[in-house]
């Protein structure tokens, strides 16, 4: 997994890269990060240490790459797949009248 994000971060322009970077290190401030630049290259080589919130910083970082969207939508996307979660696996999403999910009229979709 960490070589498929050092994938998709080589292949960013350094601007965006700059601007991805300093994104992800406030919004997962848990999270430690380590950049080491690489004589004669000019992308940087970005490890994610092991901890719960890895997998989840990779994902908004390849959403973030692949959608080409700016942090305010990838935050309202996180936090939309959080409450989802949430409901799914308290089983609230057939029980409720009003799902939770951003807000009223909004559905959580079973697929």
């Amino acid at each position: 997994m960490v070589l498929e994000a050092l994938s998709a971060w080589q292949h960013v322009s350094p601007a965006r890269r700059s601007g991805i970077w300093q994104r992800l290190a406030v919004r997962v401030p848990r999270q430690a990060i380590y950049t080491t630049a690489t004589l004669g290259f000019d992308y940087e080589f970005v490890i994610y240490s092991a901890s719960s919130d890895a997998l989840r910083v990779r994902l908004l970082v390849f959403l973030e790459l692949w959608l080409g969207i700016g942090v305010k939508h990838v935050v309202f996307l996180e936090l939309w797949l959080g409450i989802t979660s949430l409901e799914l696996w308290l089983g609230m999403a057939d029980e409720h009248e009003e799902p939770l999910s951003c807000g009223s009229g909004w559905r959580v979709l079973l697929v």
